[in-house]
């Protein structure tokens, strides 16, 4: 493994998260952080099977800002520690495993960039390299929005290598859409549907919380 190139996992505060994505049917705050602390812990352990060094935007002075803002400050520092290319991933794919992040390693070697299109106009994975990367131009992409990968395919001046497209998370539908697709999703469901059924929806806040951060809670099953 080329020891130049680094993963980058970019991600939210799990409250900030839980707050823009609803994963569960029952809007339940402590319920949908669980889901998101869970979907952290699957993409650390995914980028660990790889074997090149791992960033963490919790470790970076991301500074203020738009999303393309605090992201193009992250590659950048990315960059500065010295590291020549970065490969940025989120948590909300599961579909991604170790077989696209090592694609994605071997093409960053041979293109400029590397994209992993979703179906819904974005990317869950980002390749950049940093001789042809111009922070100006990235953060001024259309993020967050159905046009984000268009807009990098018009507007960086690169030659991109593109990864199967693979469906991402940001509602209870998405959710349910992984339960016969993969084995991670399907844990979480069948762990968190009995618990749903038996509690109002009405449920305190501190009741589901306090419920989902005990130790008795089995393993998610190993990520592929």
């Amino acid at each position: 493994m080329d020891s130049q190139i680094a993963i980058l996992i970019f991600t939210q505060e799990v409250a900030k998260d839980a707050s823009r994505k609803r994963l569960t049917f029952n809007q339940n705050e402590g319920l949908n952080q669980y889901i998101f602390r869970q979907l952290n812990n699957r993409i650390n352990s995914l980028a660990g099977l790889v074997g090149l060094p791992v960033i963490r935007s919790s470790e970076l002075d991301l500074g203020g800002g738009s999303f393309g803002k605090k992201l193009t400050n992250a590659i950048v520092s990315a960059f500065e520690k010295g590291y020549s290319k970065v490969i940025c991933i989120g948590n909300d794919c599961p579909a991604l495993n170790q077989n696209h992040l090592n694609d994605a390693i071997v093409s960053l070697d041979k293109y400029d960039s590397v994209l992993g299109p979703d179906t819904r106009g974005g990317a869950y994975l980002i390749g950049v390299s940093k001789e042809s990367f111009d922070a100006e131009r990235f953060e001024k992409l259309l993020w967050q929005d159905a046009r984000m990968l268009n807009s990098f395919l018009e507007n960086i001046d690169t030659e991109a290598y593109i990864l199967p497209t693979l469906s991402d998370i940001h509602s209870y539908q998405n959710l349910k859409f992984y339960h016969y697709r993969n084995s991670f999703v399907s844990f979480l469901l069948q762990l968190i549907e009995p618990i749903i059924s038996r509690v109002a929806i009405a449920s305190p806040y501190h009741l589901l919380s306090r419920f989902f951060s005990s130790k008795s809670l089995r393993a998610p099953p190993q990520v592929s």
